[in-house]
């Protein structure tokens, strides 16, 4: 549990973003009971894993055996094992935390669930694409790859030239390596297309907009003074070095969150950052994400801070009785 005073989370509907806007989903009884199905479901992948991470030839021989072909199943739909780990491998999966990659395995299967689910929503909704709509979305993403790839003219113009190719020959190189598989183009323009008409139907009233004063969703860092005095004593220890005659628990909490902070600004991964150092243990499996929380939950001096960023921003170092905090707003 975070160390934060949790929020009355059973009395409050779920809430599915769609654009900059929310919608209430069901009840979070409902939210649970899914939550189970997927974790168990995720449970045999990883009591199973590919056996090219198994231990040893042999051993990963035999455990492929074991391997089911099929990741999870939404209704009739069939979620193969192949699709699962290409979608994960699209992820920065590789550079995760190992301690952080079942919580990446989640994220990217309950990802491909929802498609499937708004997929069947689509075709509920007698939702269609014509094939000029796939094609004129082809050739825009055609265009978005050759403009990401080749940012001026010059550029484009030396690659043809290098190449000994036309423009045309590029755009027909760049359809059929990118842009061939047209099924899982048009099942994206699906998705797209009953996003934009359940965006279309929400009315956002004055007390939505009064709520979304009121409540905030935010993550954190916490350094706290005692703990971080016992990462450095036994820093110490480990180099076999003597410790100084005074350390200062509160000054070496504030140095830690100031680098934490100087990381970030950098670019650092936040929730890799959060997972590795935060001292709030709860948030930090979370990846230091605290939820949506009102006014009067937290501290005031977290409180103040929390409702004054805009989203995506950071905050200075912010001192509470639980020692130092970097805040992020995420919506």
């Amino acid at each position: 549990m975070s160390i934060m005073r949790m929020r009355k989370f059973f009395r409050k509907p779920m809430r599915l973003r769609v654009g900059r806007r929310h919608l209430s989903f069901g009840t979070p009884v409902q939210v649970v009971f899914w939550g189970i199905v997927i974790i168990f479901v995720v449970g045999a992948y990883y009591s199973f894993g590919p056996a090219g991470r198994a231990r040893g030839a042999a051993g990963g021989s035999q455990q492929a055996r074991r391997v089911p072909a099929v990741v999870a199943t939404v209704g009739r739909t069939e979620i193969p094992r192949e699709q699962f780990e290409k979608a994960l491998m699209r992820t920065d999966y590789e550079e995760t935390p190992v301690s952080s990659r079942p919580m990446r395995k989640l994220a990217v299967l309950e990802e491909l669930i929802d498609n499937i689910l708004e997929l069947e929503a689509a075709k509920r909704e007698g939702i269609k694409v014509s094939a000029k709509e796939l094609e004129q979305k082809r050739e825009e993403l055609l265009e978005q790859a050759i403009q990401t790839r080749f940012p001026t003219k010059r550029d484009l113009k030396q690659y043809l030239d290098r190449k000994r190719m036309t423009y045309e020959q590029l755009k027909a190189k760049i359809r059929e390596e990118q842009l061939g598989d047209l099924e899982a183009l048009r099942k994206s323009l699906l998705i797209d297309k009953l996003r934009e008409m359940v965006e279309s139907r929400v009315q956002v009233t004055d007390a939505d907009l009064k709520a979304s004063f009121e409540e905030v969703k935010a993550r954190h860092i916490l350094i706290r003074p005692s703990e971080e005095k016992k990462r450095v004593e036994a820093d110490y220890k480990k180099r076999n070095q003597q410790l100084p005659a005074n350390l200062d628990a509160d000054a070496l909490a504030r140095q830690r969150a100031e680098q934490l902070l100087a990381q970030l600004r950098k670019g650092a991964d936040f929730a890799k950052l959060a997972s590795q150092f935060s001292d709030d243990k709860g948030s930090a499996k979370q990846g230091g994400d605290l939820g949506w929380f009102k006014r009067g939950t937290m501290v005031p001096e977290f409180e103040q801070v929390a409702f004054a960023l805009k989203p995506g921003q950071l905050s200075e170092i912010v001192k509470t009785n639980y020692g130092y905090h970097i805040i992020q707003v995420t919506d």
